[in-house]
């Protein structure tokens, strides 16, 4: 810190030598046209690109004073008062007005090349978090079939995410969710809440024990202020059956019908509580059967336009479009009801949009649905 601050105090001194010199030089060189005293441009610059506005100011007004008494302390020609006056008047505007020029265009630059390492910085983390948030590749799983998508309404990544993973016995964890808010803060609050519960996903079968733990270590962080909805999901293939809960997330829909699985008291979101109190339900599923997982940028699908109105997709819209492909494989649906949403939203949706299809095997045996 004190080396870097001697050195730009050595610069100073230069700079301001440089320009006293160039006035002694004006005082004792007496030749018409030879204009020296504009040579102060030169000091006033580098003022402005090394020791910022107030430096290159001071030198501007040093500059013009210069100006001022070296002609008369050894004028170069007979020149009136006036003259001088008029003269002084002009170069001072010139030297400060440059020198506020220089130092602004600088300060600019230098605050856009901040900004922009800043952003490249942020880019790096939003691609590393969305590879996180939203793995490409999904893990190869008897009795399913699974495909997902994920759409972010602003850049690369944002508040919602997705999670498949497999549990203990046999079943398939799959969870979606949705945090408070868009961009960076919103990816790196996904990114804790999907790491905490794949974290938990080895050791717990029941979907709710999961989402409490997570909860649990979302409200230790930053109790009331990290609100995130999610639903959690494990399937179990040998038993034709799925276990799911809910916090505070809308609740999955049957792949071929467009309907809710149950109508249940759901628990807060998570983040909110310090305490999460709700319960798992169980559902049977036929062969060949399934359910859709997915985050309000669908039914809440509009546009990022700026339009005088646009209404959201809707529910009703939404099942509309999931009925439209009954039956199609689970890659062909979420295509499908992404396309419909976006092109609702006219290209540019407003909010983040993720789906997870899940389709039981068509050999896998339903079961009786309980509650868990």
């Amino acid at each position: 810190m004190g080396a870097g601050k001697t050195r730009t105090e050595r610069l100073g001194v230069a700079i301001f030598g440089l320009l006293i010199a160039i006035f002694l030089l004006r005082a004792f060189v007496d030749t018409p046209g030879l204009s020296l005293v504009f040579l102060a441009v030169f000091p006033i610059v580098l003022a402005a690109f090394v020791l910022a506005r107030t430096a290159a100011v001071a030198c501007a007004v040093l500059a013009t004073v210069l100006s001022v008494v070296v002609p008369i302390i050894n004028p170069a020609t007979d020149v009136s008062t006036a003259a001088q006056i008029v003269g002084a008047i002009g170069r001072g505007a010139v030297f400060v007005g440059l020198a506020l020029v220089v130092s602004g265009m600088h300060a600019r630059q230098t605050q856009l090349r901040v900004e922009l390492e800043k952003s490249e910085r942020e880019l790096t983390e939003l691609a590393s978090l969305r590879a996180a948030l939203t793995a490409p590749e999904l893990p190869v799983l008897d009795g399913l079939e699974i495909a997902t998508s994920y759409t972010p309404a602003d850049g690369l990544v944002a508040g919602d995410f997705f999670l498949v993973t497999r549990g203990p016995e046999k079943t398939t964890l799959v969870v979606v969710g949705d945090v408070v808010g868009h961009g960076l803060t919103a990816a790196r609050r996904a990114s804790f809440v999907r790491t905490t519960i794949a974290l938990f996903a080895e050791y717990a079968d029941d979907p709710m024990t999961i989402l409490r733990l997570a909860n649990t270590a979302l409200a230790e962080r930053e109790p009331g202020t990290e609100f995130v909805t999610a639903l959690c999901a494990s399937f179990a293939p040998d038993r034709g059956t799925v276990t799911w809960a809910s916090a505070g997330h809308p609740p999955p829909w049957d792949l071929d019908r467009g309907v809710a699985l149950a109508t249940v008291r759901h628990c807060p979101p998570l983040g909110i509580e310090p305490t999460l109190e709700g319960t798992s339900v169980t559902t049977a599923l036929r062969p060949g059967g399934g359910v859709l997982l997915y985050t309000d940028g669908l039914p809440e699908a509009r546009t990022a336009r700026e339009v005088q109105r646009h209404d959201l997709f809707g529910e009703q819209a939404a099942r509309d479009a999931l009925l439209a492909l009954r039956g199609s494989p689970p890659a062909d649906i979420v295509a499908g009801l992404r396309t419909a949403a976006v092109n609702h939203a006219q290209g540019r949706p407003a909010d983040d949009l993720c789906l997870v299809a899940v389709r039981l095997g068509a050999g896998q045996a339903g079961a009786h649905g309980q509650a868990a």
